[in-house]
Parts: structure tokens; sequence; C-alpha cells
């Protein structure tokens, strides 16, 4: 498969908002409206045996809005949703938003204390659950002693707002929610305390469709599969793609490394998002004659391995699209849409600017190793942590856009991710703040000190090593980590436990130096969960 491809016209985002109709921006309310210009009789949702159009589908999310407003949720209001992948899922971000509330999509594994803290943390009034996590939600909301409404997804009344569904007109002919009204908190890992939920606009609807423009990929609407949790950002940006462009949605019920490439092929599917360990995670099932045998697709990936881009083109068939983002990137791309060689993340949006810094923000050269930082053109960068103006005022310090990861720039102006800067651990797909981990672990029996950091894992991302200081009672790596099992959710649950005397610390703040621990992480101390036994330093 021929790479690199030849520089292409890439459009603006004004001349694509322009061609839209939707010169002053595109919100959640236009994107409904997209949908509801669609023929009524398109398809639009394949879930299981479920198959909705695109009338039944616009139908529901207005069952849904006018539900959610008959409980008394408002505009303005702060609604959590956990979902496991379901229509519901969707109906309820699309409804919630359309009326005005700020939605807050969080993990379905999480429960407990971090869950709790989190509702706090973000001030929700109210939370739709899907039916499996309720006992979890009402035992975080019961010991955190807060006032929230929680709304069964799944039960009867749920059900016939989305099977009766609603007149939609009314709703899209309101004058709310403007295009600067808060619509999500998406929640990112911080580094130097618990995950922070960043502030995005109604505009941020638009990002999943003006990718597909930028990329100039999709001649006909296409069949998306979400191989994702609608806990990811990433999820929102494919239901932009798929309804933006006319095209139709497959949710399946998990991910299944050895069964998705049947699944997507048997749904006709024409684009799927793989983002961690996913493509490694398919590409080490076992060969089969028909991986290259069936209709070519668009993968686009977020950390596609460079050694492994080419080979997994070619094996399955799919042309690879690479982006590099974050949630709180204030709206700042970088993409690879064939242009630059495999394993670069591309060039920034024409639109925007990026550069390469030292620690005190001065510009490095070509080939020089130092944090990314980037910024629209002509524009002040903005990003808004709810209810942490320092953060905010951090992230963007001397007019640029902090990534915290480390990047170098080749001869020709493309990017390549070398490494992070900060401590963010990266685990199926999930962003994991240490101190998070950390906070859990030190309320464990026999704990007296404990820190978290990244350690490499077998196929990409990471896995979690703890290493503690017991107290005086003492305490074993089996009690240590039948504890985190009990009260951490599953991608958070170390695989790596140490005892030891003391934690390396700076002189005077007394931090812990994880540095050190990850450039010794490996030796004869170190108890792995998978294998019940401790490790050897080879």
């Amino acid at each position: 498969m021929a790479r690199v491809n030849p520089p292409r016209q890439e459009p603006t985002i004004a001349s694509i908002l322009e061609g839209l109709g939707l010169p002053g921006g595109m919100g959640f309310v236009d994107l409904i409206r997209i949908m509801s210009r669609q023929p009524p009789g398109n398809p639009a949702i394949e879930f299981e045996q479920v198959s909705l159009t695109y009338g039944e589908a616009v139908s529901a999310v207005a069952g849904v809005a006018a539900h959610l407003e008959r409980l008394g949720i408002k505009r303005g209001d702060h609604v959590a949703y956990l979902f496991n992948p379901h229509p519901h899922a969707l109906f309820t971000l699309l409804a919630g938003t359309m009326i005005g509330a700020v939605m807050c999509p969080v993990n379905v594994q999480i429960g407990g204390e971090i869950l709790a803290r989190m509702l706090k943390r973000y001030d929700v009034s109210w939370a739709i659950v899907d039916h499996c996590a309720i006992a979890d939600m009402t035992g975080a909301v019961a010991e955190a002693g807060l006032d929230i409404g929680i709304v069964d997804g799944h039960d009867a009344a749920f059900v016939r707002a989305v099977s009766e569904g609603a007149d939609i007109r009314p709703f899209l002919a309101r004058d709310y929610p403007q295009l600067g009204d808060p619509a999500l908190i998406l929640s990112t890992s911080g580094t130097t305390g618990e995950a922070k939920g960043v502030v995005v606009s109604q505009t941020y609807a638009s990002g999943g469709l003006i990718a597909a423009h930028k990329w100039g990929c999709f001649k006909t609407p296409p069949k998306v599969y979400v191989a994702l949790s609608w806990g990811y950002a990433a999820a929102i940006f494919q239901v932009s793609i798929a309804f933006g462009l006319g095209g139709s949605l497959v949710i399946p019920k998990r991910f299944s490394a050895s069964g998705m490439w049947d699944d997507f092929h048997a749904h006709g599917c024409d684009h799927v998002h793989l983002m961690g360990t996913m493509p490694r995670m398919l590409f080490n099932q076992p060969r089969r004659a028909q991986d290259n045998t069936r209709k070519r697709a668009l993968v686009t990936s977020a950390a596609m391995p460079g050694e492994l881009w080419r080979a997994f083109e070619d094996r399955f068939n799919v042309l690879v699209f690479e982006c590099y983002s974050a949630v709180d990137a204030g709206g700042c791309w970088m993409t690879n849409a064939g242009e630059a060689p495999p394993g670069s993340v591309g060039r920034p949006w024409i639109e925007l600017e990026a550069a390469i810094v030292d620690d005190d923000d001065r510009a490095l050269g070509p080939e020089e190793v130092g944090e990314l930082v980037m910024r629209p053109k002509g524009a002040a960068p903005s990003v808004a942590y709810y209810k942490d103006p320092e953060a905010s005022a951090e992230k963007v310090r001397n007019g640029w856009i902090h990534f915290g990861d480390y990047f170098r720039r080749d001869a020709d102006g493309n990017y390549w991710f070398v490494d992070r800067k900060r401590d963010l651990i990266r685990r199926r797909a999930m962003g994991i703040s240490p101190n998070e981990v950390e906070a859990l672990m030190r309320q464990a029996p026999g704990v007296e000190e404990v820190t978290a950091f990244a350690v490499p894992a077998d196929m990409g991302e990471d896995e979690i090593k703890i290493v503690v200081v017991p107290d005086r009672t003492g305490a074993s790596h089996e009690a240590i980590l039948e504890y985190a099992e009990r009260k951490l959710p599953a991608y958070m649950v170390p695989r790596y436990v140490e005892l030891a005397d003391s934690l390396p610390k700076t002189l005077g703040s007394e931090r812990v130096q994880r540095f050190q621990l990850r450039t010794r992480w490996r030796n004869e101390a170190t108890w792995d969960r998978e294998t019940r036994g401790f490790l050897s330093e080879a």
C-alpha cells in the first residue's frame, strides 16, 4: 500500500461550516436538526437485533428529552450518564444537550469513592444510569451524602419514552442552548491531583464532522462502528461523523478483539476508531484467509504503533489515519491522513500552529525533543477546567496550550510522539492519574505510604505498579491487591506491587521521585498479580 500520499488541499473550518449552512458554528441542536432532515426511513442505528431509522431515532431523542424535563431536569443542570454500549446512551447524550443540560459522561466501570468524588467535584444534580450500575451509583451517592436524582436508563418509563417518542420540532424551535453554552464536562486525568473536568461548549458536536471533511475520506455516507465505551469523548466524535454525513452507527455490546472484524463486516461498516492497545490486540489475533479479502475500510487511530502501521493496513485491507488531540486540547488537532510517514501524527490543521519547547517555553529546532505546544492562529487559546482557574491558566501559559507530552519535529515539519512528560498512566485507552490510585490505596490496612506509576505493558500502553511502605502492622502483597480489586475500577487495579522501607523523595518539598522508581521498576522485590510470583531482574 503506497504511503506517503502527496499533499492535498485541506479545507478550512470556515469553508466546511459554510458548506453545511452553519457559518456561525455547529452545536448539538444543529446535529439533531441535520438528523431530522434525513429521509425518515433511512437506517440510523443498529444494535444487536434492533435497527432504527432516522425517523425513529429522532423521535426517540425527543421522547427522552420530554421524559427528562418531566423529571425536572432543566437547562444548566449537571447530569452524569453511565451506560454500557446501548442506543439509550446515545439518546441520553443528544436529548440532554438539546435541552441545555451539561452532560458528564462517566465510564461505567467507575464506582465507589472515586465515583462519589467525581459527582461532587462536577456538581452533578442528576445521574442517568445503566441498570447494571444503579447499585454502584446509589451506594456512591449515599456514602458521600449527595443530593442527586438517579434515573434508571432502562426502566419502564425510559423505555416508553424511547418507544413512544415525541415531536422534535418544538425542541428545535427554542432559542437555547446557544453555541457558547456549556454542553459537556469531560474527564481527563490530572498529574498533580485528581482527574479534572474539561468544560466544552455546544460546538463540541462539530468536531468529528469537521475532522471528516478535513480528511476528505468519505465519498458516501459512512456506516460507523463504535467500538468504544460511551465514557470516551471519541465516541461523541463518531456520532458527529455518522449523523453529520447522513450515515449510520453500529453499536456492539462490547469490543472483542477476536470477533470485531467479523462483526464490522457483517454489518457492512466503513469506519472504526481504535485507541490504545486495540490495534495491537487485533493484530495479535490468529491470521485468517479472509483478513485481506473484505472491502476496504478506514481506521482512525490514536497511537497506532509506527512499526505496526503498514502491516496492519495490508493485513486487514484498511487505510489508517492517525489523530492526536485531547479533551483538554482547546480544539487543537494533528492528523496524518497519509501525507506523513507512518508513525508520525502529521501536522497541525491549517488554522493551528505548533512548536516544540523546553521547560522554559523556549522554542527548539528540528529533531530536538521537548514539550508539544499548540494554539489557534490569531486567537488566544482557551481551556476551561471546571472550578479550577489556576489549572486552566497554567494549561495555556505564555499563550500556548501545553500538552504535557514530549515530541520532536522532523526536517519536513512532521511531528513525532516521543514520550510522556507527565506522570499520566495510559491503560485500556483510559488516562489514569497516579494520585487517584494512591488516594485509595493509602486507605488499605497496613499501608503507611504508597506511590503509583506506569511501567511498560506487553502490548503497548502501560501497566500500573505501586510501591508500598507498610506501617508497623505490616502488609502482604496479596492483601494489598485484594483491597485494590475491591476498591478500584478494573482498569485501575495495579498489576505489580513492591514492598519497600521508604520512597525516594526530593529534598525540601518531599515529593516522591517516581522517575527513580521507574528506572529500576523490574526487580526481585516486585510481585506480579498475573503470575502470583516475584519477577526476576532479567
